[in-house]
């Protein structure tokens, strides 16, 4: 992860709440297709806390800590979300402030590309999950074909215009990843919005090369 702390990234970021970030974290959490109750949920990189607000509404009864390596967004969360625990974890070389086999979901919304490893992440969250424990997160598709064209069009593709995202991945390398740290039941997802879609066009969303990549494993 940068260890700069980018001002300009994180007033966007803040600049977010639950209700304007409602639906994509709705369909986010629409990818675990178990009927889950979880008591303790943690958020790996919850920045301003939006996502951790919206798991609390969620699951009422979860006891949900977000984690993050700033100090700036984490007081910010901790203003406005006062029934959350938020505190300040590398994700990239701490120990995760958890015991073994005690968390229930672990979440990450846009988070990895700002890692320069997932060494730590991925052994540091299955260490922390209960068995049959959930990861869930969110990433750029490196394999995006919008990647291609954009630049084509003079445009950046989408990710490239976040300055603060490090490295990208596509379902290979991480299913590899997954497998790698014993992680089971790997569910890869490409293509979380339409190609096009406009009055009279709509063309879906591709496979493996489509925009945006959800994963979901289980220990």
């Amino acid at each position: 992860m940068k260890n700069a702390y980018n001002e300009k990234y994180y007033l966007d970021i803040n600049e977010q709440t639950v209700s304007s970030m409602e639906s994509k974290y709705t369909k986010f959490l629409s990818y675990i297709q178990d009927d889950i109750n979880p008591s303790e949920i943690a958020d790996l990189g919850c920045g301003s806390g939006t996502l951790c607000a919206f798991l609390k509404k969620q699951y009422p009864n979860s006891n949900v800590v977000g984690l993050d390596a700033f100090e700036i967004p984490l007081t910010e969360a901790k203003n406005k979300y006062k029934n959350i625990t938020f505190l300040k974890c590398n994700l990239e070389n701490e120990k995760f402030p958890f015991e073994d086999n005690s968390i229930d979901l672990l979440v990450s919304h846009e988070v990895i590309e700002h890692l320069q490893s997932l060494e730590n992440y991925l052994s540091e969250s299955y260490r922390v999950l209960k068995p049959k424990g959930i990861i869930l997160f969110k990433t750029p598709n490196r394999l995006d074909i919008m990647r291609v064209i954009s630049p084509l069009f003079g445009k950046k593709w989408y990710a490239d215009l976040d300055e603060t995202h490090i490295k990208y991945y596509d379902i290979f390398n991480l299913q590899f990843d997954l497998k790698k740290y014993s992680f089971q039941q790997i569910k890869t997802y490409t293509g979380t919005k339409p190609l096009l879609k406009k009055r009279y066009i709509n063309i879906p969303a591709l496979p493996i090369i489509g925009n945006g990549l959800i994963v979901i494993a289980k220990k």
